[in-house]
């Protein structure tokens, strides 16, 4: 796949903030707002950001719309969400008339986001930022550190190299990872299939990925290195979810897995969480036969990793290691092929 880097943010760049799913709360959202504009940027606010009515933050036109101009104007270099939510998968086909050869820009977000990462990897080879959202992130207190990763994306061409934890307090601790169930502890990644391999990254909710099986809009995840995350889904939905996508190949080819955060993702009758879910991950793990690594952080919780999407990425399991290898450059490139994992 073609992959096409948006343009690096300099100081001042003009960055939108729109709400492509739900409504956000509002004082979250401009105190979210206000801390943008104190890193530097230009903030310009979509109007979908002032409808809090229902499930959505307008309707499904209107957000699509406001999408598409803020992705078409060259003055915008990147489209923050003000949150998540639901409602991304409704804008899918709304956005499809988008001219092959639209200019890239930086779509920043995570959760119901992942479908509109995939949409634009898929289509345009984007690069997008899995990363803090206005209202539930930045203006709910994410930590410094984790807003200077975010920046660092964003604005340096320069590869991120080996990506570890993140202490409970938003700092960088390259030996271990966040406990994937909700712990603000800090424990070592775990190797659950050996192998190294390398391929495009990309991070996705659960759910959201599962929602897209049987669509024209979920793209090819062969040679990719896939980060999965989830929230307050049961482990015998998280086997049902994955059950269904490699029924459907969807996860045919992948290169590598990593497990991040599974938060709250625990039996509704009060079983023992860890090892139900445990077990579940543990079984497609096996069947997957690609390297594996468990406990990365990145998903739900206020400290998680913000991850690139597209970008090249190097999984190892002897020590458990993600390696990022590529910035973003504002340019075109074509993916380098992937190496497959080992026993």
């Amino acid at each position: 796949m073609r992959r096409v880097d948006p343009p690096l943010l300099g100081p001042g760049a003009r960055v939108a903030v729109t709400a492509p799913a739900s409504p956000a709360p509002r004082e979250a959202l401009e105190a979210g707002i206000e801390r943008l504009r104190r890193l530097g940027f230009e903030v310009v606010v979509g109007t979908s950001c002032g409808i809090h009515d229902g499930v959505w933050a307008g309707p499904d036109a209107s957000r699509a719309r406001e999408l598409r101009e803020f992705l078409l104007d060259p003055s915008i270099g990147a489209v923050f969400a003000a949150r998540g939510g639901v409602g991304c998968t409704r804008l899918l086909e709304l956005l499809e008339d988008l001219p092959q050869g639209t200019p890239p820009c930086w779509i920043v977000g995570r959760s119901d986001l992942t479908a509109l990462h995939l949409f634009f990897w898929g289509r345009f080879g984007w690069t997008g930022l899995s990363g803090p959202m206005i209202a539930t992130d930045l203006g709910g207190g994410a930590p410094e550190p984790l807003v200077t990763r975010m920046l660092r994306i964003l604005r340096d061409p320069r590869p991120l190299g080996a990506i570890g934890a993140l202490d409970p307090h938003g700092a960088l601790d390259p030996h271990g990872a966040l406990d994937p169930h909700g712990s603000a502890e800090a424990h070592p990644l775990a190797a659950w299939r050996s192998g190294s391999a390398e391929g495009p990254l990309i991070p996705a909710n659960l759910s959201l990925l599962c929602s897209l099986v049987g669509t024209r809009f979920l793209p090819s995840l062969r040679g990719a290195i896939l980060v999965l995350e989830e929230i307050d889904e049961p482990p015998q939905r998280v086997d049902r979810m994955l059950t269904q996508m490699r029924s459907a190949g969807a996860l045919d080819g992948l290169a590598g897995l990593v497990l991040g955060q599974f938060t709250n993702c625990v039996p509704r009758d009060g079983a023992s969480g860890a090892e139900a879910l445990a077990a579940v991950l543990h079984d497609h793990v096996g069947c997957l036969g690609v390297p594996s690594i468990a406990g990365f952080p990145y998903g739900h919780e206020k400290v998680f990793q913000p991850l690139p999407v597209g970008l090249e990425a190097r999984i190892e399991t002897d020590p458990p290691c993600l390696t990022l290898l590529e910035g973003p450059t504002g340019t075109a490139h074509e993916a380098p092929s992937t190496q497959g994992g080992d026993e």
